[in-house]
Parts: C-alpha cells; sequence; structure tokens
C-alpha cells in the first residue's frame, strides 16, 4: 500500500459507490460497508438484467432466480425476495408436478 496511491484508490472508490470516500473519516470500515453496499446494488442488478433474458421456464428453474432472490432477502427487500422465490416455486411445481417432494 503505497501512499501515492491513497488518491487514485479513493477516486476509484468514489466512482464506484459515491459518498463512500467520504466516509474515509469514519474510517475504513465504512468505506468498506459503502462500497459493499454499492456492489450487492451492481449484482442484483445484473442478476435481474440476465434472468429477463431467459424464457419463463428456464427463468423460473435458474440457480439464479433462487440466488437474487436470497441476496434482496439478505438486503431486506422482502417483497423483491418473495416475488422471485414464488416464481422460482411455481416453475418447479410447472416441472416436477405438485406431488413431487421439492
Amino acid at each position: 500500500s503505497k501512499v501515492e496511491d491513497r488518491g487514485y484508490i479513493l477516486g476509484r472508490i468514489e466512482a464506484l459507490a459515491p459518498g463512500a470516500a467520504d466516509a474515509e473519516a469514519e474510517g475504513l470500515s465504512h468505506v468498506t460497508a459503502r462500497v459493499s453496499e454499492a456492489l450487492r446494488g451492481w449484482l442484483v442488478a445484473s442478476a435481474r438484467e440476465e434472468l429477463g433474458r431467459l424464457a419463463p421456464a428456464e427463468r423460473a428453474t435458474s440457480v439464479l432466480i433462487n440466488s437474487c432472490g436470497r441476496l434482496l432477502y439478505v438486503q431486506g427487500d422482502l417483497p423483491g425476495a418473495e416475488a422471485l422465490y414464488l416464481e422460482a416455486v411455481g416453475g418447479r411445481r410447472d416441472q416436477l408436478g405438485d406431488r413431487h417432494p421439492d
């Protein structure tokens, strides 16, 4: 960690998560939290974009729909998580039938 890299690193952090570099005065943990929040937002947006490209039957049974639902749940977006989980359950039910143990 070179001192001369500090400005570059903080500039990149600011581009990724606006306001995160300002959190530097509060400590590295605040910067890390802001960057992590921005990355989770990007991950959800990317997952939703990829899900939008899938055919409905493939989308409802993909691992991605459950993973995205879990991330939304962890972030506290319960309505968003519920919608994806219900879609996934419906897709599994359509594919496997009502009597399947899963």
